[in-house]
């Protein structure tokens, strides 16, 4: 199975009984009015002054992808989106953690958490997001999202931090 659909297709169960709001991905490009509708959605990617989104969402992937039809530079951005949260679910500070904490306590209440990029449904560095996400919601241990985390990864990359 390829690494974004692993993840997407990862369902997240809450022992406890409280039953997490659904964390998704949507793209930009099909559903642009996505963002005007709904105050559950949350932008994930750089900024774009075609959108108005005039600074980078502190869940950007900072690696860019210059071509969006290179399937294998799209594996390799998303990859290195993963290794930079497991550097973020490590140290647990900065503005990458406090909005994947922000999105973790809206799912924890029910709610609903879209996350908006441009990728999806071609493989997204918000699948990754979108997975953190669910695991924190049910208090799954760091230690085990990371490890869940590193499988995903090419064995080459490991210790590249």
């Amino acid at each position: 199975m390829v690494n974004g659909e692993r993840l997407a297709a990862t369902t997240v169960v809450n022992l406890s009984g409280q039953l997490p709001g659904l964390v998704t991905v949507h793209s930009l490009l099909s559903e642009p009015g996505l963002l005007l509708r709904n105050a559950d959605v949350t932008y994930i990617g750089r900024k774009n002054g075609r959108y108005e989104f005039r600074q980078d969402s502190p869940l950007a992937n900072r690696a860019e992808l210059k071509d969006r039809k290179n399937e294998k530079a799209r594996a390799e951005a998303c990859d290195l989106h993963i290794r930079a949260l497991i550097k973020v679910l490590q140290v647990q500070s900065g503005p990458t953690w406090d909005e994947l904490q922000r999105l973790t306590e809206r799912s924890r209440e029910g709610k609903a958490v879209k996350l908006l990029c441009y990728c999806h449904p071609k493989r997204c560095h918000g699948d990754a997001i979108a997975f953190v996400v669910r695991s924190l919601a049910v208090q799954e241990p760091v230690s085990e999202i990371i490890a869940e985390l590193e499988s995903l990864l090419p064995e080459e990359q490991f210790g590249m931090f």
